[in-house]
């Protein structure tokens, strides 16, 4: 069951009172697709791609099920990087009638770093939380390897419907004079 938010505007003695009240929702499960060996596509803004920051010849990602995916092995930095700050910009688009259409879904992080290990957030939660070693820097220093070992479940719960179709996402991480960019496309389907 999801979980949303309903904001209440209570007005006591001339002062408005914005209260966030959980309620319980109906969610829609979404079934994600897409070919792993496509996951970290060089963007066509022709910044460098995400293997001239990281290398990721030692990331092994498979479909284990129908509704799993298997990620193991390790990446590493590939630059000791000159600024501590790891700034990440994400879009969305979808694919409608042949062309890619951009959608309100950005997300900008200014400070990977500092939200990167913090419980309660979506890169912990659905990301860090998986690497296996003991190494918690960020960012990491060149060539140390971080170790991941994740079963991810590709069946989405949203409380929200998504049309069927083709969703691309493109991020651009930076950090001072390094700078790189990777696209992946899914097909999201209402199951």
């Amino acid at each position: 069951m999801c979980r949303l938010y309903s904001i209440k505007f209570i007005v006591t003695l001339n002062l408005i009172i914005f209260v966030a009240v959980p309620f319980p929702v109906s969610c829609v499960v979404h079934k994600v697709s897409f070919e792993p060996s496509k996951m970290f596509n060089e963007c066509k803004n022709k910044l460098p791609p995400l293997q001239s920051f990281f290398d990721l010849s030692n990331l092994k990602m498979n479909i284990a099920s129908d509704s799993t995916l298997f990620v193991a092995g390790s990446f590493s930095l590939i630059h000791d990087l000159d600024d501590p700050v790891v700034s990440v910009l994400t879009t969305t688009k979808q694919k409608l009638r042949g062309r890619w259409i951009d959608l309100p879904y950005t997300n900008y992080v200014k400070d990977f770093c500092a939200v990167y290990y913090k419980k309660g957030t979506y890169w912990n939660d659905h990301v860090t939380t998986y690497f296996v070693g003991d190494e918690k820097l960020c960012p990491p220093k060149k060539d140390l390897p971080l170790p991941i070992n994740a079963t991810l479940d590709l069946d989405l719960d949203l409380p929200t419907r998504m049309p069927n179709g083709e969703y691309m996402s493109t991020s651009v991480v930076k950090s001072g004079k390094y700078e790189a960019c990777f696209e992946f496309t899914v097909e999201i389907l209402q199951k």
